[in-house]
């Protein structure tokens, strides 16, 4: 089972794709968030009690774009 796990001292555990990481992690606004190891910067688009949408798009050339939307639920 795959998840991240967010902690108040900065932190973010996640187990993806059967590997476990951890890493850094910043809020920027209230609508951005970094993952420091990586640089990703996700837009926050749903943050509620129970559950955290984060939306990522990198572009790689003209129409050469990855987009991923991660929802996650406590």
């Amino acid at each position: 089972m795959d998840y991240l796990d967010f902690r108040n001292d900065g932190n973010v555990y996640m187990r993806i794709w059967g590997s476990n990481d951890s890493s850094a992690y910043k809020i920027i606004s209230e609508t951005k968030l970094v993952i420091v190891n990586s640089a990703d910067t996700s837009d926050i688009t749903v943050l509620t009690s129970n559950a955290l949408q984060l939306y990522q798009k990198q572009v790689f050339g003209p129409g050469d774009y990855s987009e991923s939307t991660i929802f996650l639920t406590k």
